[in-house]
């Protein structure tokens, strides 16, 4: 009974999330914990030249209720993005205008975990406007057009077409993404893809191409770049804090498949299921930003523990072409840990670094070689020195951080993007060249001379012993 309460309240949370009845235009507004007072102008009645609406949003009673004001109506000394607040009780009401802004039109494509991970938070952006949903799943449809009113689709291709759509965020399987990037591309629209980006590195190659030809803004969901703390990491790389690079180990750990499962996407190397594909190229994609790609890859190791297709465990060694190396390890069945981990080291001639979601742990070897981008010594730093507020929060800042920059690089129109298209292609390649390392013949060891434990043993050691304790 306990846990029926726990699933109908969050399920009623979530739908109030989603449901949110706004104007068709609404300005940038930020939900931090401060109110904007004196700085914003918007209350003086000065600023605003357009049209300006009135916004109703629907929550839960309890939960605050926050008056939207555009950041362009606030002083320099006020917050970049600013909020007046109000706590609300009862029956939904109209809280306070807005102005009329830009907004980007959206398409999502996709309803799993990550598709309605995607649709709550670009529902709730306030420089997007979410006008169409396809899924072959019609129940989902239904449900969502009902507490949202969006429109709903079944074949993509019809919701590509509406002529007002500017964006489309796929999360689909990964073999199905090449087919639907290219007729996104094709009709001109601005495309975020979720990872991996193409299973064939080929194809990846030629959606990027095309992406260039057509102008438009392309992106792929590599989230941990908008990690504060590896984009300090990345800084720090960048200006040698380390000296130069000789090593690094990433590992991702996280419990994903604990039991033997079918039936799914995830559980089907031909649609991009496995460790490898679905886990450890955030790994390597957060190596490649970091430091590069690496040139060549050995002694892979894909491991079975639960799955029967795909693999559940990833190991490999990096070569990179300046002689640095590196160790990757991925294992998504690993309950130890209640999310994703993902950490990088990284070794250096002037120290050493530890990066993490959490904290940017750095050594460096006195002042000699240090450019001054890190403390002498050891230090620790924590992630809340260098994220950002985020005007929703869903999973973790980095998912709506994505979303928003995505937004941002459209209505600002800039082409490039630190997780474009190119960038994931990169990733691929090294996901492929694994797939092929991984299928190598193995190098076996030479028996060499006998060592006394080999002598009491016999001549097999250990494994005679073994075999001797099965007879």
């Amino acid at each position: 009974m306990a846990n029926l309460i726990r699933f109908l309240y969050h399920h009623a949370l979530a739908l109030s999330l989603l449901v949110v009845l706004r104007a068709r235009t609404q300005a940038r507004v930020c939900q931090r914990r401060h109110d904007c007072g004196p700085h914003c102008r918007a209350w003086a009645g000065t600023g605003a030249s357009a049209t300006a609406q009135w916004t109703i949003v629907a929550t839960p009673h309890t939960l605050p209720i926050y008056i939207n004001v555009p950041s362009a109506l606030c002083d320099a000394e006020a917050p970049r993005w600013c909020s007046d607040r109000m706590r609300v009780f009862g029956a939904l009401r109209a809280v306070a205008p807005v102005w009329e802004t830009a907004m980007v039109n959206v398409g999502l494509i996709g309803l799993g975990k990550m598709g309605l991970s995607h649709l709550a938070i670009v529902n709730a952006h306030p420089e997007a406007k979410l006008i169409g949903i396809c899924d072959t799943a019609s129940y989902m449809c239904s449900i969502l057009h009902k507490y949202t009113g969006i429109e709903v689709f079944s074949n993509y291709r019809e919701m590509l077409d509406r002529k007002s759509l500017d964006a489309v965020i796929i999360a689909t399987p990964s073999r199905f993404h090449g087919e639907m990037v290219r007729e996104a591309l094709l009709r001109g629209l601005h495309v975020f893809c979720e990872k991996p980006f193409c299973l064939d590195p080929g194809e990846g190659t030629s959606l990027a191409e095309l992406a260039d030809q057509k102008g438009v803004v392309n992106q792929v969901g590599y989230h941990y770049r908008f990690v504060g703390a590896f984009n300090e990491a990345k800084r720090l790389v960048d200006a040698q804090a380390l000296g130069r690079i000789h090593h690094l180990r990433v590992e991702a750990y996280g419990p994903v498949v604990l039991r033997p499962k079918g039936g799914t996407w995830r559980a089907k190397s031909s649609e991009g299921g496995g460790c490898l594909h679905d886990y450890a190229c955030h790994a390597i994609d957060i190596v490649n930003y970091l430091v590069g790609r690496p040139d060549a890859v050995s002694g892979t190791v894909l491991n079975k523990i639960f799955s029967r297709d795909v693999d559940d465990e990833v190991y490999a060694t990096l070569h990179f072409a300046d002689g640095m190396t590196g160790m990757i390890a991925a294992n998504w069945s690993d309950d130890s840990l209640r999310r994703m981990s993902t950490q990088v080291t990284l070794w250096g001639t002037n120290g050493r670094m530890v990066v993490d979601r959490q904290e940017v742990k750095t050594y460096v070897r006195g002042a000699a070689g240090c450019t001054g981008a890190a403390k002498e010594g050891w230090d620790i730093r924590h992630t809340t020195d260098f994220h950002s507020d985020v005007w929703y929060y869903l999973r973790g800042e980095e998912y709506s951080a994505q979303l928003d920059y995505f937004i941002r690089c459209i209505a600002e129109g800039r082409r490039e993007n630190i997780s474009s298209f190119a960038s994931a292609v990169q990733t691929d390649c090294v996901v492929s060249a694994m797939l092929q390392d991984a299928g190598g013949a193995w190098r076996r060891v030479d028996a060499g001379a006998r060592t006394p434990a080999q002598s009491r043993t016999g001549e097999g050691g250990l494994l005679s012993l073994v075999t001797g304790a099965l007879r």
